[in-house]
């Protein structure tokens, strides 16, 4: 969907405004969600795999860490500090989901969700 959006971003966007600033920028971030919604599916994906193991409380670590250690000092820095302005903060946003996505998968290799259980299993069963 993001690259069928990509693809047809000027006129959609000339739908709704007629200003080529606003149209201009929106097509540079509609360009950008190319590399953003594959990282927040790898990142949904993962950490909805770990929580449905049990593992949930690293992904809530991992995602504070994350949007407060990564996301906002590169949105600032990039944004503000470097001039980037929305685009900057955009690529604060593809950085955050892709390396909350990483990390997360390298939890999900490591197999350490396996010793967290959800559901005990009885050792004898009657009949």
């Amino acid at each position: 969907m993001a690259i069928v959006i990509a693809l047809i971003r000027e006129p959609m966007l000339g739908i709704f405004t007629d200003d080529n600033e606003i149209i201009s920028m929106g097509g540079i971030l509609l360009l950008m969600c190319l590399l953003l919604e594959p990282g927040r599916t790898f990142n949904l994906v993962v950490i909805s795999s770990l929580r449905a193991t049990g593992d949930a409380t690293i992904s809530v670590k991992v995602g504070v860490l994350s949007l407060w250690g990564i996301c906002v000092p590169l949105a600032y820095y990039l944004g503000i500090h470097q001039g980037l302005g929305l685009p900057g903060i955009w690529i604060a946003f593809i950085v955050d989901e892709w390396f909350r996505g990483i990390t997360m998968y390298f939890r999900w290799k490591s197999r350490v969700w396996e010793k967290k259980v959800l559901v005990q299993q009885e050792s004898s069963v009657s009949i």
